[in-house]
């Protein structure tokens, strides 16, 4: 017996109560299905800046788990310094990739603050891309010079 109550034949009739039970079962599927497609669909990025300076962010993507290889899947943009921001991506407004990660540099070297960088999806599960990363100069930050700050992390 199947988990919907249908037994397993071979070639045989299939009675109309057992047909309403196999289209009910695919609507089951088809709106779990849909479920799964939309929770993976878009995120969204948020930004916790605290540095005491504006902070600019290049969300990178890339078909593997690296760095090297990644293309800028959207154009750079800023965060103010103290401030919080958040931009959602779906394939429609950015270009997909499987994994994504982060560039992010100061104009102006900062000398107090943190930088905290999540992915949020639809279901409320949040990934830490940076994690408390003290930038303290004017250079660029990513996955190859921060490894334990900045994360590189499935879309």
């Amino acid at each position: 017996m199947t988990w919907i109550g249908l037994t397993k034949k071979g070639v045989a009739v299939i009675r109309p109560d057992e047909w309403n039970l196999v289209i009910d079962a695919l609507d089951d599927l088809k709106n779990s299905v849909d479920t799964i497609i939309q929770m993976f669909r878009y995120i969204t990025i948020f930004v916790d800046n605290s540095l005491d300076q504006d902070v600019s962010i290049t969300i990178k993507g890339n078909r593997e788990p690296a760095l090297a290889k990644s293309i800028n899947i959207l154009s750079a943009f800023t965060v103010a310094k103290n401030s919080t921001y958040a931009k959602t991506l779906t394939p429609d407004n950015s270009t997909y990739m499987p994994y994504i990660t982060v560039s992010v540099s100061c104009s102006t070297a900062p000398t107090s603050g943190y930088l905290n960088i999540y992915r949020i999806r639809p279901n409320l599960t949040e990934n830490k891309i940076v994690d408390n990363l003290a930038i303290r100069d004017t250079n660029v930050h990513d996955n190859s010079t921060d490894p334990a700050f900045i994360k590189i992390i499935q879309w």
